[in-house]
């Protein structure tokens, strides 16, 4: 997947985002000091100064002739199985933005993580986006600031 760091600063005086641009797939606001490693289909975004945890987006054509809301909530609770997340009720959730449709929900993995997960439908394409952690931590605000970043490219 190839990217293209645009330059455009967002944010504040505390927090400067570069939008990142993955061509025919989307864009993403990442904070200056979070790092992007990619490898194949997956993406890892990270903080390089205190970070907590880790930010992974995977990407998906989907060739499935539904309603956005409908895939979307059947890949979080596939996910939601295959990881044996568990999730306290009531938690899943969909989202309408402008761009896209998300389900998303957050649990605890096995290990005892904590985990946030976003299955974010845009047009033809899904982006599967995970957020995991030792513990809950302000780090998450940062994380969903990216994800909700996130536009067509």
């Amino acid at each position: 997947m190839n990217n293209v760091v645009t330059g455009q600063d967002r944010g504040n005086d505390e927090m400067k985002f570069n939008t990142i641009v993955f061509e025919d797939w989307f864009e993403i606001d990442l904070p200056e000091k979070w790092e992007l490693e990619e490898e194949e289909d997956l993406l890892t975004f990270y903080d390089t100064v205190d970070g907590r945890g880790a930010l992974q987006i995977s990407c998906f054509n989907i060739v499935e002739q539904r309603a956005a809301d409908e895939i979307a909530m059947e890949h979080l609770n596939d996910v939601i199985e295959q990881f044996e997340i568990n999730i306290n009720r009531n938690t899943k959730k969909i989202i309408e933005t402008p761009y896209s449709t998300i389900a998303l929900t957050a649990g605890t993995s096995p290990e005892k993580d904590f985990v946030k997960i976003w299955i974010i439908v845009l047009k033809n394409r899904m982006l599967l986006c995970t957020y995991i952690s030792d513990q809950k931590s302000r780090e998450l605000s940062t994380a969903e600031d990216i994800i909700y970043s996130i536009q067509p490219a």
